[in-house]
């Protein structure tokens, strides 16, 4: 197997080269060294170019530790009060990349184009001399002496030390593989358990297939045993056996790590009014309106075809009746459905549908610079590492952080 590593080289390999491998190489680079990403797939950066819908959500102005679900929230507070928003936004200033904030603090290149943002951090990378091999996909690290061997497609390198940025599984059509925790689990690392995150969550087939490709705004509760435990407000998409939308995202991230036994979906239709309010609505139409057939009670309120469904399941029937018939013992089934329309929850969908992934390599084996407190010389970074956010720019924020902090290689800023 050709060797293409010398022994007094001082290279850094960074394993993957995403978002937050990028942000390894970069800043490990700017520092003198000399730094290699070996990268599985034909190009860098796959994953970035799909976030934001192409628009590349890349930070959020709100990001905050707090916001984050890890098994070491600890580490993920210190890594990233160690790189503020405004080191990010350095960071990504000095590669030529300016930025603007819009609504609920989400951070966009001023390009709006996720391509622009990975040729700019491509282009950075090359002009301070980082290499990067593609189609070339690592399958063993292991130590040599006070060395790193690397096997990768390609043959092998030596390395004096190695960030593993390698992701998740989460999307594989993009690129998305296990290989980070495979590498990682072969050092003695604990990796927790891995579940599709900011994905559909799926429920009953008979009751989505009528409501198939309907969008409604609402407000999606997370009930676990008829109890809320989250809200959030948003659009919702009805699909043939799951629902979506970013509402449903982030309560996906929830069930990924809390789990889906005993939890239900219920949608608030009309968010800003109380159970009250809606029943008198409700009653002032049957007066208004009584001249309507039950087919079109609804109408306008909310979608027809969800009007219509939310009758049927009322059990106000025949449609053909009109509207003046409704009796309260109706409108309050009615109003009740509008204020509280039950899904239960049967899991969540596959990785190929998911963002992220919940869990990943345990941060409690690695100190607040990211390096291994099992294996010294080894960095971790961005999505394998058990930690993520909601949509909204903080999964990338967390990249940037986190591959800053890596690409330090344990030295203070």
């Amino acid at each position: 197997m050709k060797n293409t590593g010398g022994s007094k080289d001082n290279r850094i390999i960074v394993v993957g080269g995403g978002a937050s491998g990028l942000a390894a190489a970069i800043t490990a680079a700017k520092s003198g060294r000399r730094v290699t990403i070996l990268e599985a797939q034909q190009r860098v950066g796959r994953k970035l170019l799909a976030t934001g819908n192409g628009r590349c959500n890349i930070s959020n102005t709100g990001a905050s530790p707090q916001l984050a679900r890890s098994d070491s929230p600890e580490t993920v507070s210190a890594v990233m009060k160690a790189v503020p928003p405004e080191r990010v936004m350095d960071f990504l200033e000095e590669c030529g990349i300016p930025c603007m904030i819009e609504r609920e603090g989400r951070i966009y290149p001023s390009s709006e184009q996720a391509a622009s943002v990975l040729d700019m951090l491509r282009f950075r990378a090359a002009h301070l001399g980082v290499e990067t091999v593609c189609e070339a996909r690592v399958s063993d690290i292991r130590r040599r002496g006070d060395r790193f061997v690397v096997t990768h497609g390609g043959g092998e390198l030596t390395a004096d030390r190695i960030i593993i940025a390698c992701g998740s599984q989460a999307s594989p059509q993009l690129g998305g593989c296990a290989d980070g925790y495979t590498l990682l689990k072969s050092l003695g690392h604990t990796v927790n358990k891995c579940t599709p995150a900011l994905a559909p969550v799926l429920s009953d087939k008979t009751a989505l297939r009528p409501l198939k490709g309907l969008r409604v705004r609402c407000r999606a509760v997370l009930l676990h045993e008829g109890k809320q435990c989250h809200a959030e407000d948003g659009e919702v998409q009805f699909n043939e056996d799951n629902l979506s939308g970013i509402a449903i995202f982030q309560i996906s991230a929830r069930l990924a790590r809390y789990g889906c036994k005993g939890r239900e979906i219920s949608l608030d239709l009309l968010p800003d009014s109380t159970s009250e309010q809606v029943t008198k609505l409700l009653k002032k139409r049957r007066e208004a309106l009584g001249y309507l057939t039950l087919e079109d009670f609804l109408n306008a309120m909310v979608h027809k075809r969800v009007g219509l469904y939310i009758m049927g399941v009322a059990g106000c029937k025949p449609l053909s009746r009109k509207v003046g018939s409704l009796t309260d013992a109706e409108i309050s089934i009615i109003a009740s459905l509008l204020k509280d329309w039950r899904f239960p929850v049967h899991g969540i969908a596959a990785w190929k549908q998911a963002q992220l992934a919940s869990g990943g390599a345990s941060l409690r084996q690695f100190d607040e610079r990211l390096q291994s407190r099992l294996v010294k010389g080894v960095f971790a970074c961005g999505e394998v590492l058990d930690c993520d956010f909601d949509c909204g720019g903080y999964n990338l924020h967390w990249a940037w952080c986190s591959g800053i902090t890596a690409g330090r290689l344990g030295e203070k800023a």
